[in-house]
């Protein structure tokens, strides 16, 4: 009787441990998924502001290039104006 009822109180602590231990690994989780949320944020931030300060000089770099490609067709005369130099290119 008294081994039936040792082993009933064993399992009863085995269960607590494993329901307590249940907790603690969701818990874990839960932090982790926070941390990886506040992280995509920041970079997603990130992303946003980089895209942001970019976008002038990348209008500069393709004005810039537009003006070259002109530059380029007026050297090896390779335009349709009449006077060989088209500014509508």
């Amino acid at each position: 009787m008294r081994e039936c009822k040792r082993e009933v109180r064993r399992q009863k602590s085995e269960g607590r441990s494993q329901k307590s231990e249940g907790r603690r690994q969701k818990s874990e989780g839960r932090s982790h998924n926070f941390q990886f949320y506040i992280l995509n944020s920041t970079f997603l931030i990130l992303n946003y502001t980089f895209t942001i300060l970019n976008s002038p000089f990348f209008i500069l770099h393709s004005s810039f290039s537009i003006h070259h490609s002109k530059a380029i067709a007026v050297l090896f005369g390779i335009s349709s104006g009449k006077n060989g130099l088209d500014t509508e290119l």
